[in-house]
């Protein structure tokens, strides 16, 4: 909606962010070029199920390494700078099954990567009781893939932001 890109808009200035990631972001692939401009970066990419979008600028190099349905994977460097970093974006599938499929693409990143690499974006699953809100009472046996992949890959998780 105008609204949202206008939030975004601010965000970024506010915020200065040389790069973002959008997850489901309900719009046709192909309108990806005109969010691009609005939000004022130069660069963009939608992965192959269009549920990541991926805006930046050129200050920073976004090489995309992997394009999955449930993840992008991104090697960030600064344009020049020290910035060097590897990235996995995520969107997972709400069905506990198709989301294994993301948890065994991240260990095998996981063994591949050197150097500094974070997972971000929507896992559709959480692991503590704490950050359920309302719905079914937490139960730990829908978490198990999750934070044994967390485990798995030496990954800690940040929290989140929503519900």
């Amino acid at each position: 909606s105008q609204g949202a890109t206008e939030r975004l808009k601010l965000l970024k200035q506010q915020y200065r962010f040389p790069y973002m990631f959008i997850q489901e972001p309900m719009v046709r692939a192909k309108k990806i070029d005109s969010f691009k401009r609005k939000l004022g970066y130069q660069y963009c990419f939608h992965n192959c199920s269009n549920k990541i979008w991926i805006f930046w600028s050129s200050d920073y190099n976004l090489d995309i390494l992997e394009d999955r349905e449930q993840q992008v994977l991104v090697h960030i460097t600064q344009n020049p700078g020290p910035v060097d970093f590897h990235l996995s974006v995520v969107y997972a599938k709400c069905d506990e099954n198709l989301r294994r499929v993301l948890w065994d693409e991240l260990r095998a990143t996981a063994d591949r990567i050197r150097g500094p690499w974070g997972v971000v974006g929507d896992f559709n699953v959480i692991s503590e009781p704490e950050e359920k809100i309302g719905g079914r009472p937490f139960r730990i046996e829908e978490s198990i893939d999750f934070i044994s992949c967390l485990s798995d890959c030496d990954l800690q998780d940040g929290g989140f932001l929503g519900s």
